[in-house]
């Protein structure tokens, strides 16, 4: 190809270590953020940090603590998504929703209706990738069928409004 632009964000110097490249083809990454941070595997770091968040959260909050389920939520999401650990994330959303229904505290209306949210979205964590090869069985489309054309009945969990 051609040369390689070298080029600063608007009103920063270049950075002597982590050169900033139009193209990426300098091999140092793609160069688009190491202006603030160093090119480098952040996942253990955040590994140790959702762990942290995790740990304080079950010691300190109720099961149903809609603080606790959004840490729950996050760190479910990241283990699929950056760890790429389907069965794992599986497992947590699972573990979480049985400690929401396991819960003995009350709650008002707004926070019980924080927990139903937050166990749909967990619910519907577990079920990703499932129609793609995944090893727990079919999908239900939106119109209830399932992939092999049968009808299947979806029942909603008799807590739920």
């Amino acid at each position: 190809m051609g040369a390689t632009t070298t080029r600063t964000p608007p009103g920063l110097p270049l950075p002597a270590t982590y050169p900033y490249s139009a193209n990426g083809q300098n091999g140092n990454g793609n160069g688009t953020a190491t202006f603030l941070l160093p090119l480098q595997d952040y996942t253990p770091i955040a590994s140790q940090a959702f762990r942290e968040a995790n740990e304080l959260a079950e010691s300190l909050l109720p099961g149903s603590h809609p603080v606790r389920l959004s840490v729950k939520v996050e760190y479910v999401a990241y283990v699929y998504d950056c760890l790429h650990e389907a069965e794992a994330s599986r497992r947590m959303a699972k573990m979480s929703i049985r400690h929401v229904y396991e819960a003995q505290e009350g709650m008002d209306d707004d926070s019980f209706e924080d927990a139903a949210e937050m166990v749909g979205i967990l619910g519907r964590m577990m079920k990703r990738g499932l129609g793609q090869g995944g090893s727990s069985g079919s999908q239900v489309r939106a119109d209830g069928q399932t992939a092999g054309g049968r009808r299947e009945q979806v029942q909603q969990p008799s807590t739920w409004v």
